[in-house]
């Protein structure tokens, strides 16, 4: 029995791969993969809680963590849950958070997940997919403005650059923890990954077979990105139209974000290119290190930082763009409104600031 840990990262396809896991969860259990969802429902944030030790994140505080005892309590609890649930487990479990790729930066944090997950199975995989610096600065600036960011993006951090980018450091610490040959590093991009998909890619890393795939429900594509201007537009919205007012969601809103998604034009935004060039000197060693130590019979950089044809850098909307999009945006939602309700999403996560 082996138990695949899939840690994330952020903005690699980590809500379609729980989406699947969790729509097929009858027939993978029949193909001898467990599912469980008490860790949640699809993500499996209870995991990232459990290990987590420092100070108390908004993710501690919605499952109800926020002092030492609420702490120690909940520990207690997810421990009884973990090996009454899966203790004597005969298939091969699998489970799946992002949040504890983000939210977890010690080997002390890392060692509590070990030494639970080590009392049901001895061969633990620990899985992460990455992907280039860039385009995962540009993907999680794009997921922010969504939820109501209105600042401009900036080079990121020391302390974000650390904990979201430098995969190579990130992997020391899972593998001083897990050991090296536990560690199954996935480059997310469409080119590297099986049939140009994460899911498929993901099933075929922890060996479910090609004819329980065929059989299974395949979700939908989630948490698409904003165009070069319409995430600029959806910026200055943002700065006239806050997401929250008084700590609540702000009705006069209504679904902008998900309305904007359905009429981007699917030509990405990049990053500035003065940002873009800084990153990639400063990710050139890590990314070294990174594909000498986990990507095997890969000599060149496992990232591709050329320019790509489809891709705008993000930049100032002149008045006529701003009118064009106000249009598109307004036809939307007229339309929405004669057909009766919210056509688009809406999409309202939490913000990581870059």
């Amino acid at each position: 029995m082996t138990v695949f840990f899939h840690i994330g990262s952020t903005k690699t396809g980590t809500t379609s791969i729980q989406q699947f896991l969790m729509q097929n969860r009858a027939l993978l259990s029949d193909a001898g993969f467990v599912v469980p969802a008490f860790p949640g429902s699809d993500n499996h944030s209870r995991l990232a809680v459990y290990g987590h030790k420092e100070d108390y994140a908004p993710l501690d505080i919605r499952h109800g963590v926020k002092s030492p005892a609420s702490r120690k309590n909940f520990c207690s609890d997810f421990e009884i849950d973990f090996l009454s649930l899966l203790g004597n487990a005969k298939k091969n479990v699998v489970l799946s958070s992002e949040h504890c790729f983000s939210l977890l930066h010690t080997k002390e944090e890392m060692q509590a997940l070990y030494n639970l997950i080590a009392r049901i199975g001895q061969d633990i995989k620990i899985i992460i997919y990455v992907r280039q610096q860039a385009d995962f600065l540009m993907s999680q600036y794009s997921t922010n403005v969504i939820t109501g960011r209105s600042t401009q993006i900036t080079y990121p951090t020391k302390n974000s650059i650390e904990w979201h980018m430098d995969y190579f450091k990130i992997l020391q610490a899972w593998e001083s923890v897990f050991g090296k040959d536990q560690i199954v590093a996935r480059i997310f991009d469409r080119e590297k990954l099986h049939e140009r998909d994460v899911v498929r890619d993901f099933c075929k890393v922890i060996g479910i077979p090609d004819a329980i795939v065929a059989q299974a429900r395949m979700p939908e594509r989630l948490n698409e990105s904003l165009d070069f201007q319409t995430i600029e537009f959806l910026r200055l919205f943002n700065e006239h139209c806050p997401r929250l007012i008084e700590k609540k969601i702000n009705p006069a809103r209504s679904n902008i974000g998900g309305v904007l998604q359905s009429l981007s034009n699917k030509r990405r935004p990049r990053l500035p290119k003065k940002i873009f060039q800084r990153l990639q000197r400063e990710m050139e060693d890590s990314n070294k290190k990174f594909r000498e130590r986990y990507i095997d019979g890969v000599r060149e950089d496992p990232f591709d930082w050329s320019e790509k044809e489809n891709t705008r850098s993000v930049q100032p909307l002149e008045l006529d763009q701003a009118f064009r999009l106000f249009v598109r945006v307004w036809a939307a939602k007229v339309k929405e409104g004669r057909e009766g309700g919210d056509k688009t999403g809406n999409q309202e996560g939490e913000e990581w600031n870059a």
